[in-house]
């Protein structure tokens, strides 16, 4: 059964006319009202696939010229798309089962042999979601990636790392400086008594250098108790 109800609605403006200024006002408040509900509601927003991720770059100066994005595969065995940049912006997508990681870059070759080029990324998690990267030309080493869940658990993991890293570099360089002072005494006849001296510190100091990076080691796989939330694959160690 179908009911129909009609709406008597009246309106009564006091104090003036109602101008078509103001109608006109009055439709573009609805209106705005109307878009924000809309994207309130995630109207608007891209919605992927399962397993599907979508990365959107901008970058400028290289309009009409190729970019590349890997996540599969290792090393020279890496397998690489590739992308026009049409008015600074770019776009990456497919399918990926689970968190994997790779690099965007403009090399045309030899794209994984210096990680330190400034025209390659440093290593990008990537998650099945929409993601955002932006870029600019000899500085591709500081770009940040959002959106995606790996790449933030990625960042807390290394600047965990940081104050650890820096615990081990000087007790490195003065194990060094030992280990090259012993070469030197050696070479223009370095009495038992100081060498003995000299081994033993620098044994001491390799034992503390074993346990900070064993530490490291640990906190990367997973290991420690306040990181066991990053324990996942992603996490562990890559090659290239």
């Amino acid at each position: 059964m179908q009911v129909n109800y009609t709406v008597n609605v009246r309106v009564t403006f006091v104090g003036g006319n109602f101008s078509q200024t103001h109608f006109s006002n009055m439709k573009t408040i609805v209106l705005n009202i109307f878009v924000f509900f809309l994207f309130s509601q995630g109207f608007g927003q891209i919605k992927l696939k399962p397993n599907h991720f979508l990365i959107k770059g901008h970058l400028k100066g290289w309009n009409g010229k190729y970019i590349f994005f890997s996540c599969k595969g290792l090393g020279y065995a890496r397998i690489w798309d590739s992308a026009i940049v049409s008015n600074n912006a770019f776009s990456f997508k497919g399918t990926i089962s689970g968190s994997c990681n790779g690099f965007i870059t403009t090399l045309l070759t030899q794209r994984v042999h210096d990680l330190k080029n400034s025209n390659i990324t440093q290593r990008l998690f990537i998650d099945p979601s929409v993601m955002s990267i932006k870029l600019s030309i000899n500085h591709f080493q500081s770009a940040k990636l959002t959106g995606s869940k790996s790449q933030n658990e990625w960042v807390y993991l290394e600047n965990f790392k940081v104050p650890y890293n820096k615990k081990i570099k000087p007790i490195s360089n003065l194990y060094d400086s030992i280990n090259n002072e012993i070469i030197r005494r050696t070479k223009i006849g370095l009495k038992e008594s100081i060498y003995i001296s000299l081994n033993n510190s620098l044994d001491s100091l390799n034992e503390q250098i074993k346990l900070k990076e064993k530490f490291v080691s640990e906190v990367e796989s997973g290991n420690i108790p306040e990181l066991e939330s990053l324990a996942s694959d992603y996490l562990i160690p890559f090659l290239v």
